[in-house]
């Protein structure tokens, strides 16, 4: 359930107008951004705004999200945490990339652990991580 408190956690992140609810277009920004597609998005407001207001509070939202099995919600948080590791959008992860991403994590990781971590993970040898070899390096680490 941790990834699920982690979904909940980001609602206010999500919710620009800050009155305590997603719009449509909140939810369906949200949901885009960790993996789902927009009419994924439409289907998930409507089965779960259960008031039927055309908004999504944050109770109705965090009785949506603890429906989720917790490997889709981890699929989901992984899938948001390549594309804030990736801000370039390549697709690829570059060993700089890489060291800003952790370091809002742990401010003091040296340069030498992600040219590691890099290695390590890097299975076809080309210095910087695809979606596939970080998903293999973040899985332990949720």
């Amino acid at each position: 359930m941790a990834a699920a408190h982690g979904l909940i956690e980001e609602f206010d992140k999500w919710d620009k107008s800050k009155d305590g609810k997603l719009s449509v277009e909140e939810v369906r920004n949200m949901l885009t951004t960790i993996g789902l597609k927009s009419k994924q998005a439409e289907k998930f407001l409507k089965r779960h705004d259960k008031n039927k207001d055309g908004t999504m509070s944050k109770e109705e939202f965090a009785a949506a999200i603890r429906t989720m099995k917790p490997e889709k919600i981890q699929a989901a948080r992984l899938r948001q945490l390549f594309r804030q590791a990736d801000p370039d959008h390549s697709g690829m992860i570059k060993a700089s990339e890489l060291k800003n991403f952790v370091a809002q994590f742990n401010s003091q990781i040296a340069q030498s652990d992600v040219d590691q971590w890099i290695k390590q993970n890097d299975g076809n040898n080309d210095g910087q991580m695809n979606y596939e070899e970080f998903m293999k390096f973040m899985k332990g680490r949720l």
